[in-house]
């Protein structure tokens, strides 16, 4: 082997070698609007995340829908009311375990200046996909009527949007499992 075979070797291989050991890059960590952990407060914890003046307007829920399959935790449910406004529902979906990102939070307006009180929140299926929807049962106050209400939220892979088709079928079951039955009876759902 000549000496400058040798150097040229010893050079690809000083060039090479930290190359083949450099660390593998890593994933960077996923962005979170909320980290909890054994000791957080939930309730505590969100209501950090609300805008000023915000009041919870029904306990915090999680559940399995949506975009949480379960893997990395389940979503969870806000419903607040800012400044004495319509309620709102924000959703922290999981992006990994203990960690949340904040999806858009949507109203909970059935139309006009109505008072809007939430009974309850539950999941169900009200499609023909493999993802639960989301269900927020109200008691709404009208100047003209007084009527129970159900806001039926699916998420299409981007964000959650109400599915009206659905919400008026609904409309005066009361309590929860009475929704899940008028749910069940619209033709062509299940």
């Amino acid at each position: 082997m000549t000496f400058k075979t040798l150097i040229t070797l010893l050079v690809i291989t000083a060039v090479c070698v930290p190359l083949y050991s450099a660390p593998k890059k890593t994933k960077p960590a996923a962005k979170a609007d909320l980290i909890i952990t054994e000791q957080t407060n939930l309730e505590d914890a969100v209501l950090k995340l609300l805008p000023k003046n915000s009041k919870l307007k029904h306990s915090v829920t999680k559940g399995i829908f949506g975009p949480a399959d379960g893997t990395k935790g389940p979503n969870i449910n806000v419903i607040y009311s800012a400044s004495g406004k319509t309620p709102e529902i924000m959703i922290l979906t999981p992006v990994e375990n203990g960690k949340y990102k904040k999806i858009k939070s949507a109203a909970l307006n059935f139309g006009g200046k109505n008072s809007v009180e939430v009974q309850s929140v539950f999941f169900d299926q009200a499609d023909k996909d493999s993802v639960r929807e989301l269900f927020v049962l109200c008691y709404i106050t009208g100047k003209k009527e007084s009527f129970y209400a159900t806001a039926v939220f699916d998420w299409n892979g981007k964000e959650f949007k109400r599915v009206s088709k659905i919400e008026p079928k609904l409309k005066g079951a009361y309590p929860a499992i009475n929704v899940r039955k008028a749910l069940r009876a619209i033709p062509g759902l299940q």
